[in-house]
């Protein structure tokens, strides 16, 4: 019986001690000491049954440290002085809002050789289809600056219904002219999904061209066509049209407005509200450029936008029986 006890009082503080390491609270033995101690202190106090109450605590405690070492780790992710990160509640009609919480940081050593290694994760909240969205990339500046080019990969996860899905991405992009494309593939197959119903994650493509409105640097104008491929039924195609622009009198804020053509359904009208910020410096401005500016078209550096958010669909497409849903943004 000693043995016993002395046994899952070393596995617990081991356990525990690795969970605190973790996240970098402790490296030296004191830790085990104390846990030694509280462990001792609560079999006393329940000397009835001291095996039961020992591994009950030191679950809790395992528990505790494990959650303050993700806590920790995810305020890290998003604490970075390069990082940006943003917060994005999208409306439209006929549907609740959705809300996105996404970072985009720097991999290795940061920019080197004009070019630059990313590391995008986000996370879309929305009824039933709760989605994680990870990716890494590479970008590269020109030598003047004036261009940026990049390729990307990308991993979704509905968390609920289990649908999957891949992608790999291209963009060029300068001040006043941009263009993106992304080729999705579905990696999981026909899953129980909304109301029990057979569901199917679907692949697809999307291209969108951008540009930037004369005289207005912190405005643009997309156009995007986008296809996703049937499973039993028909693709589902249409472009999205859309005006993005900086609110004047709050400089992080972004607004970007347009409407969803689908070919064989209902138009769709939306609204996105983007608010950019570093954890602890919520008021510090991040897009300082005029609204109206000399020039009909900027002509700067792109270095300030190497960690701009992918432009990309992150919720995935499912089919339904022979409908399918969240069509293309």
């Amino acid at each position: 019986m000693k043995h016993h006890y002395t046994a899952l009082v070393l596995a617990g503080s081991l356990a525990c001690a690795s969970a605190t390491s973790a996240s970098g609270i402790m490296q030296d033995t004191d830790y085990l000491k104390k846990l030694s101690a509280e462990v001792a202190k609560n079999a006393a106090e329940n000397s009835a049954n001291p095996e039961s109450s020992t591994v009950s605590f030191l679950k809790n405690e395992v528990l505790q440290k494990t959650f303050r070492s993700l806590e920790t780790g995810f305020s890290n992710m998003f604490d970075n002085a390069d990082a940006n990160n943003e917060l994005t509640i999208e409306g439209a009609d006929s549907s609740k809002p959705s809300f996105t919480i996404s970072t985009v940081r720097a991999l290795g050593g940061g920019l080197s050789n004009g070019k630059l290694d990313f590391f995008q994760g986000s996370f879309l909240a929305k009824k039933n289809r709760d989605t994680v969205n990870l990716g890494v990339g590479r970008r590269f500046l020109s030598d003047d600056e004036s261009w940026m080019y990049g390729i990307n990969v990308f991993y979704d996860h509905e968390i609920k219904f289990g649908h999957q899905r891949a992608s790999i991405g291209g963009e060029m992009k300068n001040a006043a002219f941009e263009i993106t494309a992304n080729k999705y593939v579905a990696i999981s197959g026909w899953e129980k999904g909304l109301n029990g119903t057979q569901e199917h994650a679907l692949g697809g493509y999307e291209i969108e061209i951008g540009g930037q409105v004369p005289y207005i640097p912190t405005a643009r104008i997309f156009a995007k066509s986008w296809n996703w491929d049937g499973k039993k039924g028909a693709d589902t195609k249409g472009k999205t049209y859309s005006l993005q622009l900086a609110a004047p009198i709050m400089p992080n804020m972004m607004l970007e407005a347009g409407r969803k053509d689908l070919d064989n359904a209902k138009d769709i009208d939306f609204v996105n509200v983007t608010y950019k910020f570093k954890l602890g410096e919520i008021d510090k401005v991040i897009n300082d450029a005029p609204f109206i500016a000399d020039e009909a078209f900027a002509s700067t550096s792109m270095k300030a936008h190497l960690l701009d958010k992918v432009r990309r669909k992150n919720q995935i497409v499912v089919e339904s029986g022979f409908s399918s849903s969240a069509g293309g943004v």
